[in-house]
């Protein structure tokens, strides 16, 4: 056989020889079918033709023959795979990162269902916390975020794939209970799907001992138990699931919690059963730990009023009238004494409180009185008055000296 009929049966192996057939062709499976099966059939008959005319190939001519034909058929076949794959999204790295900035923008304001449409079906909004029960959908964990007044504040993200981004997650609810500057930290893998889709495991690599707020601050959800039973909510990680309908509640309990006035009941309280169980320091008016103060009042029977105005509190601050009765006043004689207690607050509890007691309604007569006691050991650091359970009989019997010199 010559080499051109050789070239001749390879072209005519090839059921599309021509590219520009091809691609018509491969619009239409059907006539990608029919055009094969006639040119197989044509060929065929051609090769039946000739066999009765030809003398028998060499084997070696056979095979290169058949080789031929084989690649031909395979090449064939693989320019009509390709043809029909299917299209694989390959975002490059700027995609990804667009999508991110997206997704984080919709949610820093306020926007759940711009936050969504970004998000895969595949994308997991879950916390690491397995006691909590059912998995949260992304529409209910972000409602939550959300209704919160969640703040993500981008730290930096990675600029080869995997988009890898660190954040600082700041919220109302930190600012109601009195943190407004408490973050929490989150690190997320961002990738897209096949759909051109965010998709990550948003929450899952928080460390679920990282307290959601100072630990000193933690009582919170125990406050809500008793308030809101269908919310289902763990005294240490919160309600379960976390929704938008949870948020809502958690900054009414916030607000409420960590009112000024429920702090100022909660002081009142205290000095009531001279307790300072709800304080953290006191200042009367230097720097005193407050189991030392709250022992001097004890130790003098002193009795405690404030009179504070929830509504005249500032950021965390409240500063009240409070009046003074003790046995103190009643051996100087001059009445109860009346001065300003100013609260710090943080978390639903006291921190600081500072005030400078008054052991008689007559300022000359209680002035007089501590500079006679500044004469008396023990009773005075420098210019600052020792308030405490050691020295309070000390000051009773100096208030008695001081009324009979």
């Amino acid at each position: 056989m010559s080499d051109e009929s050789i070239i001749r049966q390879l072209r005519e192996a090839n059921p599309f020889p021509n590219p520009v057939d091809l691609h018509r062709a491969s619009t239409d499976d059907a006539r990608i079918l029919v055009a094969i099966n006639e040119r197989s059939d044509a060929m065929s008959t051609k090769q039946t033709r000739r066999v009765t005319i030809e003398r028998t190939p060499t084997p070696r001519r056979g095979l290169l023959i058949a080789a031929a034909v084989a690649a031909a058929v395979v090449l064939a076949g693989a320019v009509i795979l390709d043809v029909f794959r299917p299209e694989v999204a390959t975002p490059d790295d700027e995609t990804t990162l667009s999508l991110v900035s997206e997704w984080v923008d919709s949610v820093n304001a306020g926007d759940l269902q711009g936050a969504l449409a970004v998000l895969s079906p595949e994308a997991s909004c879950d916390l690491p916390i397995p006691t909590l029960g059912p998995d949260e959908t992304c529409e209910q964990h972000l409602g939550y975020l959300i209704a919160i007044d969640t703040h993500f504040e981008p730290v930096g993200c990675s600029s080869v794939e995997p988009t890898r981004c660190k954040y600082s997650l700041t919220s109302g609810l930190h600012a109601a209970l009195g943190y407004p500057d408490y973050a929490l930290p989150l690190e997320t893998t961002f990738s897209v799907d096949r759909d051109g889709k965010l998709t990550a495991d948003i929450f899952g690599t928080i460390d679920p001992t990282t307290p959601y707020w100072p630990r000193e601050g933690g009582e919170l959800w125990a406050y809500m138990q008793p308030l809101y039973p269908e919310l289902d909510i763990d005294a240490t990680f919160g309600p379960s699931p976390y929704t938008a309908a949870a948020g809502v509640a958690a900054m009414e309990a916030a607000a409420e919690f960590n009112g000024a006035g429920r702090v100022a009941q909660r002081l009142q309280e205290a000095v009531d059963l001279y307790s300072d169980r709800e304080l953290q320091l006191c200042f009367a008016p230097q720097r005193t730990d407050c189991s030392d103060l709250f022992d001097f009042l004890e130790g003098v029977a002193a009795s405690i009023q404030l009179d504070c105005d929830p509504s005249t509190a500032g950021e965390g601050v409240i500063t009240c009238p409070m009046a003074v009765d003790s046995d103190l006043n009643a051996t100087l004689g001059g009445g109860q004494g009346v001065t300003e207690i100013t609260i710090e607050y943080r978390g639903g509890k006291v921190r600081t409180i500072t005030f400078d007691p008054r052991f008689s309604g007559d300022e000359d007569l209680h002035s007089s009185f501590l500079e006679y006691a500044a004469e008396v050991d023990g009773l005075f650091d420098g210019d600052q008055p020792i308030w405490d359970g050691e020295t309070a009989p000390v000051w009773m019997e100096t208030a008695r000296q001081f009324v009979g010199s």
